[in-house]
């Protein structure tokens, strides 16, 4: 790898992180002197320089998506998924871009087809909290509430501070019947966002 490939590298993984902050950690991008819509157009830069350095990799590309479906409009998800698209055709294996096409067949209610990309990621491995999550949001939308309860208590061990994973795993615990797992997720969830769980309380609904 070349020195632009890494700093096109090194570009994308702040967009992604900058992202991430912005979706499940807004009091990190206090400490930061940001907020999420100046965040995400950092983020929406540092992917284009990501891309116009490496323009072979697929990561740039992947960033650029994510960073587009926080808009969640359909002109969005159509952009974003032809860049997804792209990435793979980079990189077959590049779990962002599987993730992010999942994301939007779920988005599009094309749950077969989310549960297939996302499982294609998790066959290969991969030992993040995120594709967990994601399945077991598929679950939700289909009510299969023991998938999904089992899939949300996997990823919380692997993500215990994530305020937004916790809400997930609440509504899975409580649709499920498993009270004291519920109030465990919930009283984590509002140790991790603090002053910020209002605007998330909808998630529960």
């Amino acid at each position: 790898m070349d020195s632009d490939e890494l700093e096109g590298l090194a570009r994308a993984l702040l967009a992604q992180g900058l992202v991430q902050l912005s979706i499940h950690f807004p009091a990190a991008l206090e400490q930061l002197g940001m907020n999420p819509g100046n965040a995400l157009e950092h983020a929406l830069c540092l992917s284009e320089e990501s891309i116009a350095q490496a323009p072979n990799l697929p990561d740039g590309h992947s960033a650029l998506a994510r960073t587009l479906l926080c808009h969640h409009d359909d002109r969005a998800l159509e952009d974003a998924a032809e860049i997804f698209k792209h990435a793979l055709a980079l990189n077959p294996k590049h779990d962002p871009a599987e993730i992010g096409l999942a994301t939007i067949a779920l988005e599009r209610n094309a749950y077969d087809e989310a549960l297939e990309r996302v499982n294609k990621v998790l066959k290969r491995g991969n030992g993040q909290a995120q594709p967990l999550v994601l399945r077991a949001l598929i679950y939700m939308a289909q009510e299969q509430w023991e998938k999904a309860h089992k899939d949300m208590e996997r990823a919380v061990k692997l993500a215990p501070d994530n305020g937004l994973f916790r809400l997930d795993a609440v509504k899975a615990a409580a649709k499920h019947g498993q009270k004291n797992k519920e109030e465990e997720h919930r009283r984590a969830a509002q140790d991790a966002l603090g002053e910020h769980q209002d605007k998330f309380d909808t998630l529960l609904t």
